[in-house]
């Protein structure tokens, strides 16, 4: 395997980061970690946008909709939140 270098590093939790996913606009990504958190952030501009907190458990995966509206996540307790991307709004 070719050995992988880093171009950008984000600090994106206190805890440890589980999980990412691209949503299919390319606008944003999602991270899920150790410390319930959900944060979106823009692709462009590597900022934090919004940060999801409903879940009490560590996020252990995240889906984006087939048009990148809702965003679903769901932790180790097996609840699964869905919310609204461009709102934060809980579905």
């Amino acid at each position: 395997y070719p050995e992988l270098k880093p171009i950008q590093s984000i600090n994106a939790h206190p805890s440890n980061c589980i999980c990412i996913k691209f949503d299919p606009t390319g606008k944003y990504f999602a991270t899920g970690s150790a410390d319930a958190l959900v944060s979106l952030w823009s692709v462009d501009e590597l900022v934090c946008v919004r940060c999801f907190s409903r879940l009490d458990w560590p996020v252990r995966t995240l889906s984006f909709s087939h048009d990148g509206k809702m965003l679903a996540s769901a932790s180790e307790d097996h609840f699964i939140d869905i919310a609204e991307v461009e709102t934060g709004m809980k579905v």
